[in-house]
């Protein structure tokens, strides 16, 4: 249940232990940039494509992007999702509350470089030169 009520979303069960809450899929296919540098559909709330069907090649963001508070984020691939996935701690702190990833953007917005985690929980590799790193910087 969300600040604006309850909504549906997609939650993967299987992926490192499951109960991961799909926020965001950036697909890469569409020739409009929603998630260029700079781009407001990071700080924004507006939902746009089909978040509760992973297996859309659309990009999408659900109200749970700026809604579902955590402290972790997975980041894995769409063409692989068991063989290429990582899981960071975006909060650090003992006893620090979750927050949204849109929140935590919103808090690290214009400090390019920026170190969300310097070391992955978990890091599964397909051995392959992908954007899933050790590493997590904005």
């Amino acid at each position: 249940r969300g600040v604006e009520g309850t909504f549906l979303v997609y939650c993967d069960m299987e992926t490192h232990g499951g109960g991961w809450t799909l926020i965001s899929k950036v697909f890469g296919s569409s020739t409009e940039i929603k998630w260029g540098f700079q781009s407001v559909t990071y700080r924004d709330s507006t939902p746009f494509g089909m978040c509760k069907d992973p297996s859309s090649k659309e990009d999408c963001k659900s109200l749970a992007y700026a809604q579902v508070p955590g402290k972790q984020v997975l980041i894995r691939s769409i063409a692989k999702p068991s063989r290429a996935y990582v899981v960071h701690n975006y909060i650090h702190e003992e006893g620090a509350s979750p927050v949204s990833w849109r929140d935590l953007i919103e808090s690290i917005w214009g400090q390019c470089g920026y170190k969300i985690s310097g070391h992955a929980v978990t890091l599964v590799d397909d051995d392959r030169d992908s954007l899933i790193g050790e590493k997590l910087y904005w």
